[in-house]
């Protein structure tokens, strides 16, 4: 009996342990599948795989790494220098086909087991720049039906890819800048989130501003900050979160707003902007402040580094302790730019009475200036570096507000005119309300579109109105 009683006891921590394990699997199981949702990866070429960043802080990406780990994400670069839409796809799994180029094992994407990927490609490492006359009509399909297809096999395999547009090149010409701009705009308009990484570092040209790169090709350390800015903090909790790419709303409803010394409409972005810009639609204004920033000034600090043998310097914009609180408003005919207490710009402007116009104040932080279009006719331009703390939109006067952008990053021309065209510029897109909510109390929140979890407030009298 004592011996059936021994094997009694055996027979049950051995159940017991069994138990054990089957639960802890299930636990290791859940948790490995948890991490996974939460996983996104960097699939790029040099750039995306910091080339040029003389700091230890990983370019772009590395930068991304630690802002995403704060909304509980991890991000893994297996980026390699080199690679285009066609050299890439040896990157995908280890195969029994030996890859053209050393392929470190660190540098395969699924491995990794993703659920977010990153696209950092160039129409550089394409060829863009080498091409003459229809040779570029040729690299700029080649790259456009070579993204197509990585989207739509991260697709098949379950993956949600996000597109790094194209950025500057110091071997570009103004030919290929339009190249560049051309492709960017295809970029967003497909039915994929992406980010604007050429319009925050770029000089007019297609080219990287002076002091922001280290080489033709790759960004310095500040260069590749200012690309890290122009990514929304939430934009991978939004996908996550399955909100769609966002498209302008058919709607007549807009919000009219009345004489109140509070903004009808704040945003107060969570983490830091550098790069921005607000836009909207505007009808009969009438001695009003259109957008108030509260913000502090932008400096530039500069620090020394060898790169071959030589001698550079880094350029990088910092906030610096002093406040600067810009304002564009609308009165007696003209429109008035405040940049601080000193900075006053005046342009005559008249608004044809129920008409709408689109407003957008643009801002390029690297290059330290602020323009201003109404439609696509540039209005003013001003020199001056603000990094935004807080967005006011509608103060002390009276006029009807529709369609409020919000963007990481500069827009230029190109990008304007596409808004006016019904289509919606979605790079690096924070901020879509298009004010069709059936109220608007103190303190609520109107609908946001875009591909963030970001919020605009309404503060002051806001009134549902018809378009």
């Amino acid at each position: 009996m004592k011996k059936d009683g021994n094997y009694k006891m055996i027979s049950a921590k051995i159940k017991y342990t069994l138990l054990l394990t089957i639960l802890l699997l299930i636990v290791s199981s859940a948790t490995a599948s948890a991490q996974i949702e939460k996983r996104i990866a960097a699939f790029g070429s040099s750039v995306c795989n910091a080339t040029g960043d003389e700091t230890t802080e990983g370019g772009y990406i590395g930068r991304l790494t630690v802002l995403v780990k704060k909304y509980g994400f991890e991000l893994i670069n297996v980026s390699r220098g080199g690679d285009n839409t066609i050299k890439i796809q040896e990157r995908w799994e280890k195969t029994d086909i030996a890859p053209k180029k050393k392929v470190e094992d660190n540098q395969y994407l699924l491995p990794v087991n993703p659920k977010f990927v990153i696209i950092g490609l160039s129409l550089a490492n394409e060829g863009l720049a080498k091409k003459t006359d229809a040779g570029k009509d040729s690299i700029f399909e080649q790259f456009r039906t070579g993204i197509i297809g990585i989207i739509a096999r991260l697709r098949q395999l379950g993956k949600i890819p996000v597109v790094a547009n194209c950025y500057p090149n110091q071997a570009y010409s103004l030919e290929d800048y339009a190249y560049l701009r051309k492709m960017n705009l295809i970029i967003s308009s497909w039915d994929v989130p992406s980010i604007d990484l050429l319009d925050c570092i770029d000089d007019g040209s297609g080219r990287w501003l002076d002091g922001f790169y280290r080489d033709p090709s790759h960004p310095s350390s500040g260069g590749h900050r200012e690309m890290f800015f122009t990514f929304p903090p939430t934009l991978f909790s939004a996908l996550e979160s399955g909100k769609p790419v966002p498209s302008f709303l058919s709607s007549n409803q807009c919000a009219s707003i009345t004489y109140s010394n509070e903004p009808a409409f704040v945003y107060k972005p969570a983490d830091t902007i550098h790069s921005f810009t607000n836009s909207f639609l505007l009808r009969n204004p009438d001695k009003l402040t259109l957008v108030k920033i509260d913000g502090m000034k932008g400096i530039v600090a500069s620090s020394e580094y060898s790169s071959k043998s030589e001698k550079r310097i880094s350029l990088n914009i910092n906030t610096s302790a002093d406040t600067l609180i810009t304002q564009l408003k609308y009165e007696n005919g003209k429109i008035i730019y405040l940049s601080g207490k000193d900075n006053k710009t005046e342009v005559p402007f008249n608004f044809d009475k129920d008409k709408w116009y689109r407003v957008t104040l643009t801002h390029q932080s690297a290059k330290g200036e602020t323009k201003v279009y109404i439609q696509d006719f540039l209005l003013l331009t001003v020199a001056e570096r603000i990094i935004p703390g807080k967005f006011k939109i509608g103060l002390r006067g009276s006029g009807d507000y529709k369609d409020i952008l919000l963007y990481r990053s500069a827009l230029n021309l190109t990008e304007v005119q596409f808004n006016l065209t019904g289509k919606l510029y979605r790079s690096s897109l924070e901020i879509y309300s298009p004010l069709n909510d059936d109220s608007f109390s103190e303190n609520s929140e109107p609908k946001n579109f875009a591909q963030s979890l970001s919020t605009l407030y309404v503060k002051g009298k806001v009134i549902p109105s018809i378009k």
